[in-house]
């Protein structure tokens, strides 16, 4: 699953030594090291660079040991940003498994983690589908849609009523009016693709605050 560390700063939550062989590897961010040809974050990232290379170094001089080398255990970061994508989110097995990975990095962190969700599955394929089926042959069916968030709810015992019924209730709302008006602007299309990503805070939100007991609440961007 994806993580955000600070701005634009992909990684894994992997332990500490896989952080940095990504870090040097993939080249991140700004400012640059001579030393291991690598560009390295100034923050709390760089910070565990520069100990790794510390400890190469004072390997070096003192030459081959039998001891393991101590690795620092890397600073705690203040907030960080979780993004998961539509496959990370799938169904309900996949949003408890995610729940678990909130609840780790939640433990490793100051402050509790801003959580970036996409769509459930192929639900923003759906959702263009459905626009195009309203606007080209008067169809307006977002059963697909509605059936993986119903059994979403149901199999996390969360209520679907006043969780999603509202949110379904609109896109029908909106799909009729493509219909009428044979109108389907770039707008209105990304507003119509909204609806997945706001279907699936609503339910991951309420998954955290019914079953893992995590004060959360949702925010449409």
């Amino acid at each position: 699953m994806a993580f955000g560390w600070g701005p634009y700063v992909p990684c894994r939550l992997v332990k500490q030594p896989q952080i940095i062989r990504l870090a040097q590897r993939r080249r991140w961010n700004e400012g640059s090291s001579a030393e291991c040809g690598t560009h390295v974050r100034r923050g709390p990232l760089s910070a565990v660079l520069e100990t790794w290379r510390s400890g190469d170094e004072s390997a070096s001089r003192t030459g081959p040991s039998n001891t393991t080398p101590a690795v620092a255990e890397p600073p705690q970061l203040d907030r960080v940003i979780c993004k998961f994508g539509g496959s990370s989110l799938a169904d309900a097995d996949r949003l408890r498994e995610v729940g678990k990975l909130v609840q780790l990095q939640k433990s490793l962190s100051r402050k509790a983690p801003v959580v970036v969700l996409s769509a459930m599955g192929p639900s923003t394929n759906e959702l263009l589908a459905a626009g195009n089926s309203a606007l080209r042959e008067g169809i307006v069916d977002i059963s697909s849609i509605r059936k993986r968030a119903y059994d979403a709810c149901e199999e996390l015992h969360l209520s679907r009523d006043q969780l999603v019924d509202p949110l379904l209730l609109h896109l029908d709302q909106l799909l009729l009016g493509i219909k009428f008006l044979k109108e389907l602007s770039p707008r209105t299309q990304d507003y119509l693709v909204s609806f997945g990503e706001r279907l699936s805070v609503r339910i991951f939100a309420a998954h955290l605050r019914e079953n893992e007991n995590v004060k959360a609440m949702y925010l449409d961007a």
